[in-house]
């Protein structure tokens, strides 16, 4: 499968081998970090846990899903849907450690 065709495409009909539960939770966590960033735009960015808060409201949860967060960050930002960054400079998705944003693609980065 490809991560990146996954994440740039919309979610319905996307297979994973991890089966349809984790196929919806996975979409569910693009189209938020999707609708976060668009809210926030190209000026601003958003925090993965924003992302995780906003979909679970426990903190167990929550905190469950940051790194399927990141995971699914990381591959929209192969899309060139997103940009990742780090102390304020954008990132590649694989520089991913330690303290990330997220944002909007900011017009001619990509």
């Amino acid at each position: 499968m490809d991560d990146d065709k996954t994440a740039a495409g919309s979610c319905t009909g996307d297979t994973l081998i991890d089966g349809p539960q984790v196929e919806s939770r996975d979409c569910r966590i693009r189209q938020q970090i999707l609708e976060l960033c668009a809210v926030r735009g190209t000026e601003k960015s958003i925090c993965p846990s924003e992302v995780a808060r906003a979909l679970e409201a426990d903190e167990a949860k929550w905190r469950a899903l940051l790194k399927p967060v990141r995971r699914e960050a990381a591959a929209l930002a192969r899309a060139g849907r997103i940009d990742i960054l780090k102390k304020g400079k954008r990132i590649g998705p694989d520089e991913i450690k330690g303290v990330i944003r997220l944002r909007m693609v900011l017009d001619g980065s990509n």
